[in-house]
C-alpha cells in the first residue's frame, strides 16, 4: 500500500480546452437557431425547453470533440 501518485500539474496555458470552446459555440448556435425559428417561422417554445436544448446539444458536441492530447 503505497502513496498514490501526485496529480499532474495544472497547465500553464491560458488557451481554453477544445471541448470547452465547442460546447460554448454549440450553445450559441442553438440559441441563434431558436431565435431564428421564433422570428422567421413563428415557432415558440417554452424557456425550459430552450434551456434543455442548449444543454443537450452543448454536452453532445463537447463529448464528440476530441481532447487536446
Amino acid at each position: 500500500m503505497g502513496v498514490p501518485p501526485a496529480p499532474a500539474p495544472a497547465s500553464s496555458s491560458r488557451r481554453p480546452h477544445p471541448k470547452v470552446i465547442a460546447g460554448a459555440l454549440a450553445g450559441a448556435a442553438v440559441t441563434i437557431a431558436v431565435w431564428a425559428l421564433s422570428y422567421f417561422a413563428h415557432v415558440n417554445q417554452p424557456p425550459e425547453v430552450i434551456g434543455a436544448e442548449v444543454v443537450i446539444v452543448s454536452a453532445a458536441i463537447a463529448y464528440l470533440v476530441p481532447g487536446a492530447e
